[in-house]
């Protein structure tokens, strides 16, 4: 493989299971039978790679709505945590010469604006950083309605009555207490977020409902949704919101940091 004749290919795998192939060459290329396509105007930073295991990494920014990245999509979050894997290859004779893998794992979190993108890849050794097993916690690892909880959750249909924001909205025939929704999950059954979940940042009496993320899409009266009550994971809430303090799966009474501190008396 010759220096003037080497580019990279990048194969993207988008959360809905969609997979994007793009190239920094000029025009597409056809690898292995599938067509990438000439990305330009994208700015891809150095791949800063070490010894030792710490994570690989890239940065590269572009405008939005040209070869083939969809600001519906970003919006979406369908690249957020997306898989990548970066090649090098031989542009005149990309399937006969060698190809380099330089970098394979996942995206980060993906920001835009009106009419750009940043993201950042990270290498497979990220994965080496995240916990595994159960940490010992006062408040319960497990998550409300799942095996380990037993609880039975049964959602709540919720209608669009008023619309503030993206995040802020409201159904008014919902008559629950203060916070009865707050952590809770939201599911869109219809409108152009249909099949987006949600996270519920807060939920007031009068059915007002705040999300942590904005929405993907617009949200439009009578849009349709369902909701499942919250657990801020406490003993208290267990024992007596949901009376299954028998299933609760964190250690409430291990000492904190102050009894640590304090040492033997």
């Amino acid at each position: 493989m010759s220096v003037t004749t080497r580019t990279t290919i990048w194969d993207f795998t988008l959360l809905n299971s969609e997979v994007k192939r793009f190239t920094e060459f000029d025009r597409d290329l056809t690898v292995g039978g599938q067509t990438y396509q000439s990305a330009y105007g994208y700015i891809p930073s150095a791949i800063q790679k070490g010894v030792d295991a710490s994570t690989d990494n890239m940065e590269t920014s572009g405008p939005i709505n040209i070869n083939g990245v969809d600001e519906d999509d970003l919006r979406a979050g369908l690249y957020d945590a997306a898989k990548v894997k970066i090649r090098l290859v031989d542009w005149i004779d990309p399937d006969g010469q060698p190809q380099y893998i330089l970098l394979e794992g996942r995206l980060g979190k993906v920001t835009h604006g009106d009419d750009a993108f940043k993201a950042e890849l990270l290498g497979l050794t990220k994965l080496l950083q995240q916990t595994i097993g159960r940490s010992y916690l006062p408040t319960c690892d497990a998550d409300l309605g799942d095996a380990r909880c037993g609880v039975t959750v049964t959602p709540v249909a919720v209608t669009v009555t008023a619309t503030t924001s993206l995040r802020l909205f409201e159904d008014s025939t919902l008559g629950q207490a203060d916070d009865h929704f707050t952590t809770g999950l939201l599911t869109w059954q219809t409108g152009g977020n249909a099949g987006f979940k949600a996270d519920v940042k807060r939920f007031l009496a009068g059915g007002s409902i705040e999300l942590y993320e904005p929405a993907a899409y617009d949200i439009y009266l009578g849009d349709t949704a369902l909701i499942q009550e919250g657990c801020d994971k406490t003993k208290d809430t267990c024992r007596d919101r949901f009376n299954n303090i028998i299933n609760y799966r964190g250690f409430p009474f291990i000492p904190g940091m102050s009894e640590v501190l304090r040492g033997v008396s």
